[in-house]
């Protein structure tokens, strides 16, 4: 198998747009493992979250929080909420968050299970993009 000339073209501009990570446990979620993906630029698709809540029970997970990353700060859409400082440490040094960007973290009992639910809430976030 190949890609095709249209399937390299949306791998890199993937490829640019998102970016992901294993997370030590950030006590924001419900699962055993946390997984964050990183979508740039993403902030007007996000409404509450629910939609990739959602997107992520349906890949396995056990659920996803999606964080906007507005003036220097990270907060759950729609409320003036903040992940702990050690979760916006973490998610600072490894992501590298710039203004306008959604990160989603996959929760799970296994790393894998969170992996594949942050990466799928992600591409539904992409996908009205």
């Amino acid at each position: 198998m190949a890609l095709s000339g249209k399937g390299r073209e949306l791998l890199e501009t993937l490829g640019k747009r998102i970016s992901a990570t294993e997370l030590t446990n950030t006590g924001l979620t419900v699962g055993k493992h946390d997984y964050a993906v990183l979508v740039r630029g993403a902030v007007s698709q996000i409404d509450s979250g629910v939609e990739q809540r959602d997107s992520a029970l349906l890949a396995g997970a056990r659920g996803a929080t999606s964080l906007v990353f507005r003036d220097e700060r990270f907060q759950l859409p729609r409320l003036e909420v903040e992940p702990s400082p050690a979760l916006v440490k973490e998610l600072s040094e490894k992501l590298k968050p710039e203004e306008g960007d959604i990160v989603i973290i996959g929760a799970g009992d296994r790393m894998l299970d969170a992996d594949i639910g942050s990466k799928s809430a992600a591409l539904e976030l992409l996908r009205v993009l």
